[in-house]
């Protein structure tokens, strides 16, 4: 009772010494710390806060490091976090001012400080290339842009070596400038390099190529020919979107587009190369709030980053000695133990994503996308620790080499949504892996939608390299791929391939390269189906096979009909697939099947289906909030001006109320619309809404997203109808010919006398003929009517027009006459007028009936000692 006692009384005592702590933008260090009196500074927080200690932060842009003075405690961790659902973030960039014109374009300010390779630069949404030749047109970062360079020392050369190419401008390149390069020779192509240049001259360039690993140069050495551009100098610059640093004055020139100048603050400048520093502490939690432009870096044990949105945080020039940059915006580094990252958007860097060489770490339910932009040993995820990693319902996409390298042993990666590997180098994966013993699971993943660039065909789903040994694949769907769906090189050696999912893989199901002297030991290929039988490529050093030959082979079946809808990428079984019960019993893989044997492939046919990934909306974010950062899929920015089309269509005719607003997004997101005006009606979409049955008049649509509540586009839109259908016909007795002007109307569809003329035009003659003529006229829409008309041609070619008649009454002649006299009754008999006229031959006579009521007439009328009597019709 008394060691109870002791420990309640323990607790008590920890909690009370456990406290909250404030920081918010209107803050001061000197206050308290409290909600009411908040400090200013995160670092003011993060030096005092202690074991158990929360540190809220209130919404603002923080331009500082988050650096604890402390450890915390397993079970008592220090927290910091995002108040309630306020914004954070903690940038490593500073906003510029003060630009002074330059010429050319070109504006120049000065900043304090420099942060060499890691110099970084925004403008606004858009992320700016170092000045380099040839330019980089297309403004993505993942194509090149390059060009062929025309000779180059050979792998034996490391230092003073050569690049040659007619080409290269005669600048200076040694004054700050680099040489990217790709060497593509047959068998090569794994990665990019880069070298500072330490002389040049009119189509040369020199420097040293001393590489840490060998095979860097002598596998891509530029003699063998390549994809080169040149990088960094003054002279370079001299296209939209480019920047240059001066490093003896720290002046920093930029060039925007059509010449702009920047506006004061939204031209942003690295300046921390970190934005979270959790080096050497132990138990510290990050919670909910977002990161920009610098590294955030972990080691020591029990750490962990849950919500956290990181964009642009390994933004490197990477000219390095090692395979890889060195730079990486999240990195677990090899004293870090138990590190969990969750729940988190990793987005856009030259380097790595998240680099973890720790042990035990945990990496789950994070979208992670658009890493190595450098082309090089780089990677979304690049987990090269020691052991017993997990990589777990991630969905990982767009990287210039692998899209996930993991060499961590005892590791396992399962429920992963792996896509667009190859993106620069030729030779790699959506995964891949090298070395033995690996002890390594991987499980319930898609991999798909590899492709090398140009004429690169490499792209592999499951890559395990030069002698991999002890790997488990099993219940993986592997598509879309260039190369081979499963790529195994040398003595592979205890693995298992069971009940995968393994199509539309061009170079082939499996594929190997069995070099002289190797052998494949104890793999086995069991319960797996892919679609189509392999024809080995011949004349590259490895085999593509449709099952592996060095391999024990059972119950895998070729079958393109067996899944649910093949053409559309869902590889589910269909009922009374081939693939049911085609399997055979495998400890530890197959209990608990449907059915008298197990299925083979991915799926089992009846059980529920699963779907990798993360289990949150890419496009909201992990806290389900935008941020207004670069790069994130919410982001109001970036949505672009233009990117709805709003369709207005109008009534078909007046009154019908059937006019319509289509609104159609480029970008797909979780939008609502809502219209105003004579109607008020709103409708949620990802790609296009339309309002119907909408009348005549003004209205406005606006749009919102769903993850930003601040987002908000709004449309001053009218619905018009149509004028209304009108004609006048003008008759020449003389020509026999009638003018008809027409109003209200696309298409008329006019009928005289039996003969139909369609046209667009809105004035048309057409010829008529002696005596009655019927014409009709309607347009392409029922609901205008018709309109009818006859016209008549007298073989003395006296003309009466139009009949019937609304107002005016017109009397044409091509007969002269002193005297013509008109006379015209009604069909009592009863003289209702008469008149008497001059008439010469051009121009007709024109009479106002309009007071006459409407009915049948009779129109007598004298001339020349002639008499003719008409009816005429009194609309």
């Amino acid at each position: 009772m008394k060691i109870i006692l002791k420990l309640i009384a323990f607790f008590l005592c920890y909690s009370a010494f456990s406290k909250d702590i404030y920081v918010a933008k209107d803050g001061n260090d000197s206050n308290s710390g409290t909600i009411d009196f908040p400090y200013l500074t995160i670092s003011k927080a993060a030096n005092e806060a202690v074991a158990g200690d929360n540190v809220f932060i209130r919404e603002g842009t923080y331009e500082e490091t988050l650096l604890p003075a402390n450890s915390g405690e397993n079970g008592n961790p220090i927290t910091f976090q995002a108040y309630q659902n306020e914004k954070v973030i903690i940038t490593a960039m500073q906003a510029l001012s003060n630009w002074v014109e330059e010429g050319t374009g070109i504006y120049k300010t000065t900043v304090t400080w420099d942060l060499k390779q890691r110099n970084f630069v925004m403008n606004g949404t858009d992320a700016l290339d170092l000045a380099r030749w040839p330019n980089n047109t297309d403004g993505d970062r993942f194509t090149l842009n390059s060009l062929r360079n025309d000779g180059g020392s050979q792998d034996e050369v490391s230092t003073n070596a050569f690049l040659t190419d007619s080409e290269i401008p005669n600048w200076d390149w040694s004054n700050g400038g680099s040489l990217v390069f790709y060497g593509d020779r047959p068998g090569s192509g794994w990665t990019t390099w880069r070298a500072w240049i330490k002389s040049s001259t009119t189509g040369r360039i020199n420097f040293d190529s001393v590489k840490n690993q060998t095979w860097i140069i002598s596998a891509h050495p530029p003699g063998d020919l390549g994809d080169y551009y040149l990088e960094g100098i003054k002279e370079a610059l001299d296209y939209e979107n480019e920047w240059y640093f001066d490093t003896a004055t720290k002046e920093l020139f930029i060039k925007l587009p059509n010449g702009a100048a920047p506006a004061d603050g939204e031209v942003k400048m690295a300046r921390r190369e970190r934005t979270i520093d959790l080096s050497n502490k132990n138990y510290i939690t990050i919670n909910n709030l977002a990161v920009f432009g610098g590294t955030v870096e972990i080691s020591g044990n029990g750490n962990r980053l849950n919500g956290i949105s990181s964009f642009y945080g390994s933004m490197t020039r990477g000219i390095n000695p090692n395979f890889n940059s060195g730079v990486n915006a999240i990195n677990i580094g090899w004293n870090a133990e138990n590190t969990t990252v969750e729940k988190c958007e990793v987005g856009f860097g030259d380097g790595t994503g998240i680099w973890d060489s720790g042990q035990a770490t945990t990496i789950k339910n994070c979208y992670v996308h658009n890493f190595d932009f450098l082309g090089s040993y780089d990677a979304p995820l690049m987990v090269r620790g020691q052991n017993n990693a997990k990589v777990l319902n991630n969905t990982v996409t767009r990287g210039g080499r692998d899209a996930l390298q993991i060499i961590s042993k005892g590791s396992e990666v399962a429920w992963n949504d792996i896509s667009y590997s190859n993106l620069i180098a030729d030779d790699c994966a959506l995964l891949y892996t090298i070395g033995e013993n690996l002890d390594m699971d991987i499980h319930h993943n898609w991999f798909h939608d590899a492709e090398g660039r140009g004429n690169l065909k490499k792209a592999a789903g499951i890559y395990l390299d030069n002698s991999a040994g002890d790997v488990r694949v099993s219940r993986n769907v592997v598509w879309n791929v260039e190369w081979t769906a499963i790529q195994i090189n040398w003595n592979g050696t205890n693995i298992d391939i069971f009940n995968n999912t393994l199509v539309k893989a061009d170079g082939g199901t499996m594929g190997a390269w069995h070099k002289e002297g190797t052998q494949f030991t104890n793999v086995k290929v069991w319960n797996n189906v892919t679609d189509k039988h392999a024809v080995n490529n011949q004349g590259n050093q490895e085999t593509e096979a449709t099952w592996e030959p060095q391999s024990d082979k059972q119950n895998n079946l070729v079958s393109n009909t067996i899944f649910k809808d093949f053409e559309n990428n869902d590889f589910l079984l269909k009922e009374n697939s081939e693939a049911i019960d085609f399997g055979r019993e495998i400890v530890g893989y197959t209990e608990n099947f449907n059915g008298a044997s197990p299925d083979a492939g991915a799926y089992e046919f009846g059980e529920a289906t699963w779907k990798p990934g993360v289990d949150w909306n890419i496009n909201a974010g992990p806290t389900n909030k935008c941020y207004g950062l670069p790069g994130e899929g919410c982001v109001r920015n970036t949505i672009k001006q233009d990117n709805f089309r709003v369709l207005v269509t109008g009534e078909s005719c007046s009154k019908n109320n059937d006019g319509s607003i289509e609104i159609t997004a480029t970008k797909t997101l979780n939008y609502k619309a809502t219209i105003t005006g004579s109607t008020s009606n709103s409708k949620d979409f990802t790609k296009t809404a339309t309002f119907n049955n909408l009348k005549a008049g003004d209205y406005e649509v606006c749009i919102t997203i769903d993850s930003n509540p601040d987002f908000e586009q709004c449309f001053k839109l009218i619905v018009e109808e149509p004028d209304a259908f009108e004609f006048s016909a003008k008759v020449s007795s003389n020509s026999k010919q009638v003018n008809l002007t027409l109003k209200g109307g696309d298409i008329f569809r006019i009928n005289l006398n039996d003969e139909l003329t369609v046209t667009d035009k809105n004035n048309i003659t057409l010829n008529l003929k002696k005596g009655e003529n019927n014409l009709v006229i309607k347009t392409d829409k029922d609901c205008q009517g018709i309109q009818e008309q006859k016209i008549f041609i007298r073989e003395d070619n006296f003309t009466i027009y139009p009949n019937p008649i609304e107002s005016l009454l017109n009397i044409d002649t091509n007969v002269a006459s002193k005297n013509i006299e008109i006379f015209i009754y009604n069909l009592s008999g009863k003289l209702v007028y008469t008149n008497s006229f001059i008439k010469d031959t051009s121009t007709p006579i024109t009479i106002d009936i309009s007071n006459m009521p409407r009915g049948m007439y009779l129109a007598k009328y004298k001339y020349n000692g002639e008499s003719k009597t008409i009816s005429l019709i009194k609309k």
